[in-house]
């Protein structure tokens, strides 16, 4: 791992090391991804909590936000 300095970088060093290297487009990693957005389409929140658990490997509870929440979301 590379350690920077952020305060000591100028601008180009600073947008060189935002930089995302350039991925080939991998038709394996695509479709599965399409299927855990249709899952998700199909079975909202619980396809959410079955995802988070598998991936996380951590069991989520319902989300509930109160009206103040939704409102400040906006």
């Amino acid at each position: 791992m590379k350690t920077l300095s952020w305060n000591q970088l100028d601008d180009a060093a600073r947008a060189a090391a935002l930089a995302r290297p350039v991925q080939a487009v991998d038709a394996e990693l695509e479709t599965a991804v399409s299927r855990i957005i249709e899952q998700v389409r199909a079975d909202g929140d619980s396809a959410i909590r079955a995802l988070t658990r598998r991936f996380d490997g951590i069991e989520v509870g319902a989300a509930q936000v109160d009206e103040a929440q939704f409102t400040e979301a906006r």
